[in-house]
């Protein structure tokens, strides 16, 4: 009997599991989703690039580390402000005025015991920036929304030059967004020349860009975005937005696909 439940995946024997609490709670979550795809050393050594470390990234990022990720490349500008603070959770008020990478660094040091992040106060203006710091990321996550849109057209053409996975997401007034993850070469090409059509009118203002965000919707997709990852490297065949985009409506909690990348 005990034979039939683990071939079916019902039950997980490891005498290897890890010793530490934190781990091993995510260990047995891990090891019923995997597919064989990557062992729990190598997740757990994973190098995850978090471009912007908003209302979406720093939680995403807080995710990715709970799950036993331990390398992380921070990239942000930004300052914590006041109103940050009704959406961007990793910080709080005693934290106005300092630099968002350096307190996310330190709360993933307390909080998960990770020594092995790096933080750069960098505005991305060109893919230059993304090649010198991130060339040894295993997936870069962007949840920037500055230089408006373009920063999408450099994330694609980082991936195209490097090869190296990019997910975007991001959060509108009621509606959120969570992909695409682009895998490969082709689908990078066909989303830059996505962005360099859609990116003059950004530029002639003919989109409004600028709408208020709360806590709830962004956490929602900071943490949607964080599953994918996960999904996208433990169980792959598991992972819904490679090389498309869904979109999540607030108002009546539901999912639909908005592209896919052909």
């Amino acid at each position: 009997m005990f034979s039939q439940l683990q071939n079916n995946g019902l039950v997980i024997y490891d005498e290897n599991h890890p010793a530490n609490p934190l781990e091993n709670s995510q260990y047995k979550w891990f090891s019923y989703l995997t597919d064989g795809n990557i062992k729990w050393d190598e997740y757990k050594d994973l190098n995850i690039a978090i471009l912007g470390c908003g209302g979406i990234g720093s939680l995403a990022c807080q995710s990715l580390a709970a799950s036993g990720i331990e390398n992380f490349l921070l990239l942000d500008f930004d300052k914590i402000e006041e109103d940050n603070l009704n959406r961007q959770f990793t910080y709080h008020r005693a934290d106005i005025g300092k630099l968002k990478i350096e307190k996310l660094k330190k709360l993933l040091h307390t909080d998960y015991k990770t020594n092995k992040i790096k933080a750069f106060n960098q505005n991305i203006q060109s893919v230059d920036t993304l090649l010198a710091l991130c060339n040894n990321a295993n997936l870069l996550l962007c949840c920037a929304d500055t230089p408006a849109h373009s920063i999408h057209l450099i994330c694609s053409d980082f991936s195209i030059k490097t090869g190296i996975p990019v997910l975007y997401g991001a959060v509108g007034f009621m509606n959120g967004t969570i992909g695409p993850l682009l895998l490969g070469a082709d689908a990078a090409m066909k989303y830059k020349k996505a962005c360099q059509l859609v990116h003059p009118l950004i530029v002639n203002k003919y989109w409004a860009l600028s709408f208020p965000s709360n806590g709830a919707t962004n956490a929602i997709i900071a943490n949607m975005i964080a599953l994918e990852v996960m999904k996208f490297f433990i169980a792959r065949k598991r992972c819904n937005v490679i090389n498309r985009c869904l979109n999540f409506n607030f108002p009546v909690l539901e999912t639909t696909m908005g592209y896919i990348i052909k």
